[in-house]
């Protein structure tokens, strides 16, 4: 009798293993085909959507053919990763909804990724901590510089860990420092991105010595956090360093370089020393500025004239003038106005402006017949104890050099 039962067991057991076994080979059978069908539509289209849409249906197979905790199922899930990153790398979107959306994915893929990286004890080598810092640049595009802190001190211990050098640890450094500073709220992330920028400094220093480039990028967003701070001569002094170091190495003509004599100028601007600020003004000359649009440098904050009936009322008056060595405009003409209402103010307040000026054969002359489209709208919020004033000055057509940075 138990002889019989035992054979039965033996049998019912050997079909279930079987079973399992041909469901397993069903299943990678399965993730192969999807496999195939991804190649074909990666090769065969540019549409994110659609390339997406079949690298899902294999992360979504894969741990039924090799298992939840496998390396082969965790290579699917980091090159899904990677695909919405590069899709968000060059899509421009028009629904922000879409955008964050996208960016969760990112994140909740790496963080898939690397609890099966735990779980499976994986060596932490160089290509684990290269995903890492992706992983971190996901999470601050959906938590914020606040949710980074700790992610940030795991992969500098990794780093020390793999020996790497010193460059090598302020490039990451420096990378977390710019995760924090890419933020909205710009001044409390300049503010604890200031030890990563300082502890990035020190290691290139360390790394290439104090006149080095990678230095002066430093000692730049230093000058930019002194700046949200209200630092002013602090920052003055940070800028003018970074300035020196980048002519120094002949590393001008940067989007760095240009935004560097912007934020001087508005410092001096706004401390009332025009002549120094000058000397930057002519420094973001640019070649053949006649009859094109003209680049505000500086604008003021302005005090909109306290006229109620235009209330809510978007104005816009478009004016042509010249404009002289120093960057000034002058002899003004309004060329079309939709609110006659404030046209002494927008003359006014753009002889405050001070322009890129035009540099031909090496000298700078006056710019002739350039353009400029003066915006503003003047509104009363609905809350009762205050009116706001806002004026948002044109985007004018830019160089590539200053694209971004006005």
């Amino acid at each position: 009798m138990f002889r019989h039962f035992f054979i039965i067991l033996t049998i019912i057991f050997t079909f279930s293993a079987i079973s399992a076994q041909a469901a397993r080979e069903s299943d990678i059978d399965n993730f192969e085909r999807l496999e195939k069908q991804f190649e074909e539509v990666y090769k065969s289209t540019d549409d994110y959507e659609l390339i997406i849409s079949s690298a899902e249906k294999m992360d979504k197979q894969a741990p039924r053919a090799f298992g939840k905790y496998s390396a082969r199922r965790n290579e699917v899930t980091l090159r899904l990763a990677q695909l919405y990153n590069e899709k968000i790398s060059v899509s421009e979107y028009e629904n922000r909804t879409q955008l964050r959306k996208d960016a969760k994915n990112v994140n909740d893929l790496y963080k898939k990724y690397f609890q099966v990286k735990r779980k499976t004890r994986a060596p932490k080598d160089i290509l684990y901590l290269e995903n890492y810092i992706k992983y971190i640049a996901a999470k601050f595009r959906v938590s914020g510089p606040r949710h980074i802190n700790s992610n940030a001190k795991e992969a500098l211990i990794i780093a020390r860990n793999l020996n790497l050098s010193a460059g090598e640890i302020g490039d990451i450094y420096y990378f977390i420092a710019m995760q924090k500073v890419q933020n909205m709220d710009y001044a409390y992330a300049n503010e604890i991105a200031t030890d990563s920028i300082n502890d990035a400094l020190n290691q290139y220093t360390l790394a290439y010595g104090p006149n080095h480039n990678k230095v002066a990028d430093s000692i730049y967003w230093l000058a930019k956090a002194e700046t949200k701070k209200g630092n002013a001569v602090e920052a003055e002094k940070k800028f003018l360093q970074a300035l020196k170091q980048y002519e120094d190495n002949n590393y001008d003509k940067t989007s760095v370089f240009y935004d560097i004599h912007i934020s001087l100028i508005k410092l001096y601007e706004a401390t009332g020393r025009k002549d120094q600020a000058t000397q930057h003004v002519i420094a973001c000359a640019v070649d053949n500025l006649v009859n094109k649009d003209a680049i505000a440098l500086y604008y003021p904050v302005l005090d909109f004239p306290n006229d109620r009936s235009v209330q809510g009322y978007i104005s816009n008056v478009e004016m042509k003038f010249n404009i002289d060595t120093h960057g000034y405009a002058k002899d003004i003409k309004i060329t079309s106005s939709n609110n006659r209402v404030y046209d002494l103010f927008a003359i006014k307040s753009l002889k405050e402006f001070r322009f890129a000026p035009t540099i031909k054969d090496g000298e700078i002359i006056e710019s002739k017949n350039v353009r400029y489209d003066f915006s503003y709208t003047y509104f009363k919020k609905m809350n009762p104890y205050y009116t706001n004033r806002f004026y948002s000055p044109s985007r004018a057509i830019l160089p590539n050099y200053l694209r971004g940075l006005l």
